[in-house]
């Protein structure tokens, strides 16, 4: 579904690549795109996710692909039901933002997951 919804929007499909590694969090899902792009010789990407949880993504990528020479943008999904100036008016807005709270406070504390 991903796939397809990138196509839609115009990104060829050749330029497309999902990690095969199975991830169970932010920190393994990193490490799974650097080995990835080790090993096929790839020296920048895009990374994708929702937009309550690009500050968090783009702080663990930073550190996993740091002295790895590979470049890496982190960007918000378009067109996401999430608002960040509005979040508190839904409770899906409230159970993302106070969960990515909550796992961003621990990531400063030390527990990174995987």
């Amino acid at each position: 579904m991903l796939v397809a919804e990138a196509v839609r929007l115009g990104i060829p499909t050749g330029a497309i690549t999902i990690t095969e590694q199975a991830a169970t969090s932010t920190l393994d899902e990193a490490r799974a795109v650097r080995d990835l792009m080790a090993s096929r010789g790839l020296q920048s990407a895009i990374v994708v996710t929702d937009p309550f949880h690009t500050f968090r993504t783009r702080l663990i990528f930073r550190e996993v692909f740091e002295g790895s020479g590979i470049k890496i943008a982190i960007k918000p999904v378009r067109g996401h039901w999430y608002r960040s100036r509005s979040w508190w008016l839904t409770r899906q807005g409230r159970t993302a933002t106070l969960q990515e709270y909550a796992k961003l406070f621990a990531y400063f504390l030390g527990f990174k997951g995987g």
